[in-house]
Order: structure tokens, then sequence, then C-alpha cells
């Protein structure tokens, strides 16, 4: 491969497998869900379930506020993007 362009997170793991350039692009994670939903802020999710992809650093965040701010979700790690929706 001589070029990746996808959701990759530069971390310290992943720099001592790949060389990453200068940062040129970011973005942030943000939450979806539906507009009946009542949900306006994460602590809005206490007991919710909650769906993330499995291995994106969006799930470790995320278990680690459930974590650190008992929360008492549930989360699901769909396998990609798409089982997720």
């Amino acid at each position: 491969m001589d070029f990746e362009c996808g959701s990759t997170t530069n971390n310290e793991e992943r720099q001592k497998q790949v060389a990453f350039s200068n940062g040129f692009f970011e973005i942030g994670t943000r939450l979806l869900t539906n507009k009946d939903s009542g949900i306006q802020n994460f602590e809005d999710l206490k007991g919710k379930t909650l769906v993330t992809t499995a291995g994106t650093t969006s799930e470790r965040y995320i278990r680690q506020y459930n974590d650190d701010n008992k929360m008492d979700m549930n989360i699901i790690s769909a396998k990609d993007h798409g089982e997720a929706f």
C-alpha cells in the first residue's frame, strides 16, 4: 500500500507501524440519534443502548466515558459503519 485515506487515527500505537504525514485534514466524532429521541447531550445517554463501530477510536472513547462517568450504557460494537446503522 502506498497511501491510505480513511478513518485511521494517528496515535502512538499506530505510529510504531506506519509513518504519518503532517496533518492536513481534521475531523471530530459526532453522535447521531433520532430527532424525537429526547437525547440532547452526553448525560442523556445514561442507561441507553449505543452502537459504535468495533476497533475505532470512537469505541474506545465512549467505553472510557461510560466507565469514568458510571453511565450504565449498553454499548454494542458493530463490525463496520454500515452494520452500526
